[in-house]
């Protein structure tokens, strides 16, 4: 649902349901540094200032964890388990992955050499890579819902030319028109479409009923406040997002690529006010109740 950073050391800095990425190995107990916390994917960890250098990985959630030496989940990934500790990636063979998490190449080099100094992006895979797993309950069924902010009460608006490839998205009193209806398609993995265990990645594509396009992040961007927007469907990872229920019908919206939330503009409550990308802050303006149309 989030990611923090922070100074820190040691495998006690990540808590059980989390996964760590240190700046430097050993967990950063003999070099002082920063720690990467989060519980998602994340596609481009320069959004964070870490610029691609992750030397050690602690992985307390239960789910299989890949660590791409390039953004967007491309190029070939170190694979850390389940409830899995990696003091040093320079010792961590990289593969060539599959969607599932299956290995589908030869090992090519070891980790922190090609890692070293450039970007790279992690990947959860919400259901492992152990086939015995059934699909879980998705966070929110596939369908159309109008998202209303709980700080503002407003909902979630395709402002302006609601048919155009760039139109703004923002906040706008409830009206109910297809411009603030939003259909929540799961993201499934085509080849694994019949295999209930694995053809859910736990993403989805939102997009307007009023013109089919996207919600996405602007340019890919990966700073805080990047711009939301519609744009027609590309399937790139600034397409698509992460949907955390927090209780009460109330969900958290992250983008795939940058890890950050979907956000009201300084909290505000004005008609027309914008919504952008941020680093999740657990205030109001960052959440959203969804209601089926």
């Amino acid at each position: 649902m989030t990611v923090k950073i922070f100074e820190g050391s040691g495998v006690e800095a990540c808590p059980k349901g989390w996964y760590a990425v240190y700046e430097h190995e050993d967990f950063n107990v003999k070099e002082r540094g920063r720690v990467l916390l989060s519980d998602q994917t994340l596609g481009d960890v320069r959004a964070f200032g870490f610029d691609g250098r992750v030397m050690s990985v602690v992985n307390h959630t239960e789910q299989s964890l890949a660590l791409h030496v390039e953004p967007d989940f491309k190029g070939f990934a170190a694979q850390v388990g389940p409830r899995d500790e990696l003091r040093s990636v320079a010792e961590k063979d990289t593969r060539e992955i599959d969607g599932i998490g299956n290995i589908v190449g030869e090992s090519r080099n070891k980790l922190g050499p090609v890692l070293k100094n450039r970007a790279a992006s992690i990947r959860l895979f919400p259901l492992g890579s152990d086939a015995a797993q059934v699909i879980r309950d998705l966070p929110v069924e596939e369908g159309t819902y109008i998202l209303t902010d709980i700080g503002s009460d407003k909902v979630l608006d395709v402002l302006g030319n609601e048919k155009e490839n760039g139109a703004n998205v923002g906040q706008y009193t409830r009206h109910g028109g297809p411009n603030q209806q939003w259909t929540f398609t799961p993201v499934r993995r085509d080849y694994a479409r019949n295999n209930p265990a694995y053809n859910v990645t736990g993403e989805y594509w939102i997009t307007s009923k009023a013109s089919g396009k996207a919600l996405e992040v602007a340019g890919s961007a990966l700073e805080d406040t990047g711009n939301v927007q519609q744009w027609e469907s590309n399937d790139g990872s600034n397409q698509r997002w992460w949907v955390t229920p927090i209780g009460d019908g109330v969900f958290v919206i992250s983008n795939v690529r940058s890890g950050k939330a979907v956000d009201v503009t300084g909290a505000s409550k004005d008609n027309s006010a914008n919504v952008q990308q941020y680093t999740f802050n657990d205030t109001v303006a960052q959440k959203w109740r969804l209601e089926r149309v």
